[in-house]
């Protein structure tokens, strides 16, 4: 598999996505397994997902370590793993060192399918809320696992979407 490293940026940016300060860096790419069903098939993790009927799947935000909203994209499928995934191919240089998700350990391994050298340095941790709808999945996602993430808060998103529909903002909240 050779992935493509240096992705011109030939395609325009997605319709659903909001990063005023983060222009993209590349393309997403196209890589085999996304030609591949099998990705629902390599992870042990029976995450517990459901859909409210009324709701939206979802928003995936992003912030940074400071707690600072960078964007969102608005996802088409609840716990969606490929607009995270497209999110940080095409705003990042360099994948965070850090990617803290609802659905982290299917991420990584979609990640790893598709760009393991781009995720190589980075550690997929499902955050706290979420953790206890996972099921058969690797300790290793846990972010409490790590006492080095004790002071992180990990529903930063949740928190803000919730304070925002409280003021009367668009509903637009992840739902999880």
């Amino acid at each position: 598999m050779k992935p493509p490293f240096h992705t011109p940026l030939t395609v325009p940016e997605h319709p659903g996505d909001y990063f005023p300060n983060m222009p993209l860096v590349r393309d997403r790419g196209i890589f085999d397994a996304d030609m591949s069903r099998e990705d629902s098939r390599l992870i042990d993790c029976k995450k517990m997902a459901t859909r409210h009927p009324s709701l939206i799947p979802g928003v995936s935000t992003l912030f940074c370590g400071h707690g600072e909203c960078l964007g969102f994209a608005i996802m088409e499928q609840v716990e969606s793993v490929e607009v995270p995934f497209r999110i940080l191919r095409t705003r990042f240089q360099k994948c965070p060192e850090l990617v803290v998700y609802d659905n982290a350990c299917q991420l990584h391994t979609y990640a790893l399918r598709r760009d393991p050298h781009f995720v190589k340095d980075s550690r997929f941790l499902v955050d706290r809320l979420h953790w206890r709808n996972h099921s058969g999945c690797s300790e290793g996602y846990n972010l409490d696992a790590y006492p080095q993430n004790m002071c992180l808060n990990s529903q930063l998103a949740e928190q803000t979407c919730s304070a925002e529909k409280n003021e009367g903002a668009p509903q637009l909240y992840e739902q999880g």
